[in-house]
């Protein structure tokens, strides 16, 4: 069994937890190292759905800032080791948020060294086009899980009242079916976007 899924099951220093995702204290590590995962396994990153990540961001940040207040601490350092090459040592997706204390003697540093531009530039250029291409796929996916709309027949003698009455009803039962969205879990308030 995967060690964090056993964590997520049985740790008794659980800080938060809801239908997808949970934030834990490590047994390991520093003081105050706190874990926050999905419930659901997902070996990495890319695994994990956009609204779960979302929410696994969203937990981490306002972790990082209640570790401030309570450790009095220096820092933090929220960290995704994503993969082998990333030195992923478990192997399911979580987001660590580690205190830092002066001298704690952590080494997270690497060795900085220039880059080549010519290398720089054909990279951006094959990470835009990915980026492109994803963003394509993503509107196709939305157009193909929008419900597809019927035109009512309506009499050519509408007076302005019905369709006053007409628009309110709409917004009604728009705003209706966002909150039991909201409700069931699908659309968290908080990572409704904006345009």
């Amino acid at each position: 069994m995967c060690l964090i899924c056993d964590e997520i099951k049985n740790n008794e220093f659980k800080l938060y937890e809801d239908e997808e995702i949970v934030v834990f204290l490590a047994k390991w590590g520093v003081k105050g190292l706190t874990i926050v995962t999905t419930k659901q396994h997902y070996t990495i990153l890319e695994q994990v759905p956009e609204e779960v990540f979302g929410k696994c961001l969203f937990m981490a940040n306002k972790v990082a800032g209640l570790v401030f207040q309570v450790l009095n601490c220096q820092g933090t350092n929220v960290l995704i080791n994503n993969g082998d090459g990333a030195n992923q040592e478990f192997a399911h997706f979580m987001i660590q948020v580690v205190p830092r204390f002066e001298g704690d003697n952590l080494a997270l540093d690497w060795e900085r060294k220039p880059a080549d531009n010519e290398q720089l530039k054909d990279v951006a250029i094959k990470l835009q086009e990915q980026i492109k291409e994803s963003e394509k796929k993503e509107e196709l996916k939305q157009k193909q899980e929008e419900p597809r709309e019927t035109k009512p027949e309506t009499k050519s003698e509408n007076t302005k009242d019905d369709r006053d009455n007409k628009n309110k009803s709409e917004k009604t039962n728009e705003e209706q079916e966002n909150k039991e969205k909201s409700k069931k879990g699908k659309i968290p308030r908080w990572l409704i976007r904006i345009p």
